[in-house]
């Protein structure tokens, strides 16, 4: 059922898996979940890649609820789920690639850095494959890896011939941690201008920690994709056409506008947004 193209059938699915568990802790605290995950690491032989990859996913969601349950078993689950790398079903791939980003996001840096090598030899198979957008999903893993064990740790695994990708993020990381400070600098009354104009509905793109939502997430389009850049680039067009027809309609009087004046950006803003 997690597999089922019905999206509220996947999550009454997901709610499931993680209800056995609970009772199961209740009736066992020492070894519960550990029984829960040893039923689903069962699937990973299964003889579909539709069970092997619900399978994962189903694990995915275990190691994002039951944390502190499941790093005691993460040295025998990582590199059992890592081996299906080798798989040539990309619903397989799809899904390891999404228990990744969760392995990443959960464990703690160092014992993150104890499996760094494993990670890559793993996911950079597919790092050169477009197809499924796996290119960028690799892209969006390897940038969380960095942000978790740093790059020099990375750079010290990653093979010679991967080495501009990671000089690549390295690159656009800081690029874009300047333009966070630079965008942090126009603040007033507490939030910030990329706040204001920069986001659509004020969501965040990373993960979601609500258990409702995180699987979409996980394993839709990564952060990186069209999907999620908050504004796009049509909209972006449109706004700024937005602004400049109010810089003219403020500025009819012929006085120069002081653009660094936090009444003045308010204005351009709302105008905009009466527009």
């Amino acid at each position: 059922s997690i597999k089922e193209s019905n999206k509220k059938t996947r999550a009454a699915a997901f709610d499931l898996v993680i209800e056995v568990a609970r009772a199961m802790d209740e009736s066992n605290e020492e070894n519960g979940v550990v029984s829960m995950v040893h039923l689903i690491i069962g699937g990973l032989v299964g003889s579909t890649s539709q069970m092997v990859s619900a399978s994962v996913m189903a694990l995915a969601r275990m190691m994002f609820e039951f944390t502190p349950n499941m790093v005691p078993m993460i040295h025998d689950l990582l590199p059992a789920v890592l081996m299906l790398f080798q798989s040539k079903s990309r619903e397989v791939i799809k899904a390891v690639l999404g228990f990744l980003k969760i392995v990443i996001m959960r464990l703690d840096s160092k014992t993150l850095l104890d499996y760094t090598p494993q990670i890559l030899e793993g996911a950079l198979i597919w790092a050169e494959d477009s197809k499924n957008k796996f290119r960028l999903k690799v892209r969006v893993i390897l940038e969380r890896l960095a942000k978790k064990v740093g790059f020099e740790a990375l750079e010290r695994y990653i093979p010679e011939s991967h080495r501009p990708l990671l000089t690549h993020i390295r690159k656009e990381t800081k690029r874009k941690d300047r333009l966070k400070s630079a965008r942090s600098e126009m603040d007033w009354d507490g939030q910030s201008f990329a706040d204001t104009v920069g986001t659509k509905g004020g969501r965040s793109h990373a993960v979601s920690k609500d258990p409702s939502t995180w699987q979409s997430d996980v394993f839709s389009q990564d952060s990186a994709g069209k999907s999620s850049v908050g504004l796009g680039r049509k909209s972006t067009r449109s706004h700024a056409k937005q602004l400049g027809a109010g810089i003219t309609a403020v500025g009819a009087t012929g006085e120069p506008l002081n653009l660094l004046e936090g009444s003045t950006i308010r204005r351009l803003v709302g105008m905009s947004v009466r527009r």
